[in-house]
């Protein structure tokens, strides 16, 4: 799973030289302090006084394959977190309990913590000053790592997923038990069986299955009856529908290691074809003018390098080749983040427009982009310049989530009278023309040698102009 509880040897304070050997070496590692004669035993000095406020302290975490300079603390019966390198608290000495929550989007991790009342919740210092704030308040019985600020979350009993950042449920608490998002689908158990829906609470696997895996590749593992010989165990993909690949080598996880696009040349012309790490040739050269990036299970294809749509693993096609192929692709256009793609429209009004689509090639915003593409960051999907519709030049998740529930969209969607307001303020050709009058023409004349504009008609020539 993605978060872990801290199962690490404490060192009594009286005890602790070799946690503060370590802390010393992530200090020097990294080479910005002791500089000066008496800066080290400054150092060492004020550390020893701030570990003196607790009973004991561990070794610095290391947090799945990450190493970091955080240690965990414990005065009585209450546990913190420290960080040696910045001699400082991060998190108070407060909880029952402290675990961290692996951040896949940017290989980082937060804190959750168990307080007083057996609820958890995320507490952060804020970079300025010491103030403390809420990342999710201490309401939940359980809480599972976020996608993009939203976290799966148990609330009375049931699970629901909550948006740190709108302090509000975006879906509901109403299932008996859940995991982790995972390529935009979300396993959860309703009624004793266990099935899968999107961001949007739209069911898009059963719920049938005794047993589930978190999507990978594009598939997850399901099992049916595991009273059976065999489990009963099938592969389910985004369509809900069970997959028998022809290839036997695809049911061996190491196939899918370091799939990588290559390119080959037939008659000076580039084509594409997608191996992995053992030189295997997955989709085979020669035939497809492009392959995107391998995402969720898709990528996107060409095979006249005109028309794109998305094929699988085994090049079923998914999504029908009915997009525009863009003509210099970036090896970033065309792929899936957490269930969506951008789509490059071939029959638009203008010459670059695109919507999102989903797996089922469903349209899930109604607004069209005034773009080729639209670039996955920080929880948003954006472009330089996505059209005039919109206030600004990015979408994110919580935007898409916001239209399927109905909520009002003024705080992103310009009505037609803002857009041609908007317009109107663009354009040189909407604004009143410039009237050149006498006074501006004396000015020009003069330049002030002869004062203020005396009006009427002037003689320039027996001004010596």
């Amino acid at each position: 799973m993605t978060k872990e509880l801290l199962n690490v040897k404490m060192h009594s304070i009286k005890d602790c030289q070799e946690v503060i050997d370590e802390i010393d070496n992530e200090v020097l590692a990294g080479e910005v302090r002791y500089r000066f004669a008496g800066q080290k035993e400054k150092f060492l000095k004020e550390l020893n006084e701030k570990l003196e406020q607790f009973d004991s302290i561990s070794n610095a975490l290391k947090i799945g394959e990450r190493q970091t300079s955080f240690h965990l603390v414990q005065k009585g019966t209450r546990f913190g977190i420290f960080s040696g390198y910045g001699i400082s608290v991060i998190q108070p000495i407060e909880f029952l309990q402290i675990i961290p929550i692996h951040l896949e989007s940017n290989n980082g991790f937060v804190f959750i913590a168990m307080n007083e009342n057996f609820k958890w919740g995320i507490l952060e210092k804020k970079r300025s000053g010491n103030k403390e704030t809420e990342i999710l308040p201490f309401i939940f019985e359980d809480i599972n790592a976020p996608t993009e600020d939203i976290y799966p979350g148990k609330y009375y009993g049931k699970w629901g997923l909550y948006y740190s950042r709108g302090k509000e449920f975006v879906i509901e608490p109403q299932y008996e038990d859940a995991s982790i998002i995972r390529e935009g689908l979300w396993a959860v158990k309703k009624e004793g069986q266990w099935g899968f829906v999107d961001l949007f609470n739209n069911i898009q696997v059963p719920f049938e299955f005794e047993q589930v895996s978190d999507f990978l590749h594009g598939y997850t593992h399901a099992v049916l009856f595991s009273f059976m010989e065999d489990d009963g165990e099938v592969l389910i993909n985004h369509q809900g529908k069970i997959v028998h690949f022809k290839n036997p080598q695809l049911y061996d996880d190491k196939y899918w290691h370091g799939l990588e696009v290559k390119k080959s040349y037939v008659n000076h012309e580039e084509y594409s074809y997608l191996v992995n790490d053992y030189g295997d040739i997955v989709i085979p050269k020669d035939k497809y003018r492009y392959l995107g990036r391998f995402s969720e299970g898709l990528l996107a294809a060409s095979i006249d390098g005109d028309k794109l749509g998305f094929i699988d693993i085994e090049e079923n096609i998914v999504i029908p080749f009915e997009y525009r192929a863009e003509r210099w692709p970036d090896s970033w256009d065309n792929i899936f983040h957490h269930g969506f793609v951008t789509a490059r429209l071939d029959d638009g009004k203008y010459s670059k427009e695109c919507i999102l689509i989903n797996h089922n090639n469903e349209k899930v915003f109604p607004h069209t982009f005034r773009c080729e593409s639209l670039r996955f960051s920080n929880g948003r999907f954006e472009n330089w310049k996505i059209g005039d519709r919109f206030k600004r030049n990015s979408i994110s998740l919580i935007d898409l989530i916001n239209y399927q529930k109905g909520k009002d969209m003024s705080y992103l969607i310009r009505t037609d009278a803002e857009v041609e307001k908007e317009l109107q303020r663009r354009r040189y050709a909407v604004q009143e023309p410039y009237e050149w009058t006498e006074e501006n023409t004396w000015d020009a004349m003069t330049d002030g040698m002869y004062g203020d504009y005396p009006g009427g008609d002037v003689d320039y020539e027996a001004l010596g102009f």
